[in-house]
């Protein structure tokens, strides 16, 4: 409808200036020079007030290509943000997998070691010389009829079993729990550098992301920089003051920063490849 009211006022524009030119030659033929620049006053008044309209119809249609263009970039920010964050999504689940599976098969390991540990180490201990040299001089004492002293010696040797008993279960507890530090130790070595890993890889997604951001937001600018020159010209046709070869074309065709491949501007932002 717009594009129907547009053109009907640049008929009636030419109407108006091809009757005003016929009159201003009749008054020119008749020798009536003072009427003939009345009629170029107006022919004048005329010309520059459909300058001042098609400038204003321009710069219209030219806000709305800006605006066409702010909208395709949101929406290409927008689909950029999604598509990162669904990758480092990605990531952060492959991460997870990753560290969950390294902890069950560090855990079986752990559990398998423990178990061979207690089973290659014993409970049953081994009485010391010192121990089996006292109970050899109780028997001695018994055969001898040394009840007495047997029975002393008998005491002696219940709290030395008993010692023994408990200093070997805590040394042999201590050298398990020694073996399963060490183990230990070497699977958070393990987990360290599987977390240092993933942080490097991560890192350099989100190196890569901001690299794409950076050059998709200078190709933006890029665009946005030749859109507001070729705008500028256009004004300038229409005014009249654009000198090259493209100000010699005609104020009517100059209506669109994208009329010189017929686009529009989600045409002209679709041949350049953000990201």
């Amino acid at each position: 409808m717009n594009k129907s009211v547009h053109s009907s006022r640049d008929e009636s524009f030419f109407t108006s200036l091809k009757r005003l030119k016929s009159m201003q030659r009749e008054f020119e033929n008749s020798q009536n020079y003072e009427q003939a620049g009345k009629i170029e006053s107006e022919i004048q008044m005329l010309k520059q007030s459909h300058k001042t309209k098609t400038v204003q119809k321009l710069k219209h249609t030219q806000k709305r290509e800006r605006h066409s263009i702010d909208t395709i970039f949101r929406q290409e920010i927008k689909n950029f943000e999604e598509t990162w964050e669904d990758r480092i999504n990605n990531c952060n689940e492959k991460f997870r997998i990753q560290r969950e599976e390294l902890n069950k098969r560090q855990t079986k390991l752990f559990e398998k070691e423990k178990k061979n540990l207690e089973k290659n180490s014993p409970c049953i201990f081994k009485p010391s010389s010192n121990l089996l040299n006292l109970i050899a001089c109780k028997e001695k004492a018994v055969i001898s009829k040394k009840y007495k002293e047997a029975q002393v010696m008998a005491k002696e040797i219940e709290e030395a079993l008993e010692f023994e008993k408990v200093s070997y279960i805590e040394q042999r507890n201590m050298k398990i729990n020694k073996q399963l530090l060490t183990l230990r130790q070497r699977m958070e070595k393990e987990v360290n550098v599987l977390e240092l890993k993933q942080s490097t890889e991560l890192n350099e997604v989100i190196k890569m992301k901001e690299l794409e951001r950076i050059s998709m937001e200078k190709k933006v600018e890029n665009i946005c920089r030749g859109l507001e020159n070729a705008q500028n010209i256009q004004v300038n046709i229409v005014k009249g003051l654009h000198t090259t070869c493209a100000g010699r074309q005609s104020p009517q065709r100059a209506n669109s920063s994208f009329r010189t491949d017929r686009s529009t501007p989600q045409k002209f932002l679709s041949r350049v490849n953000f990201y």
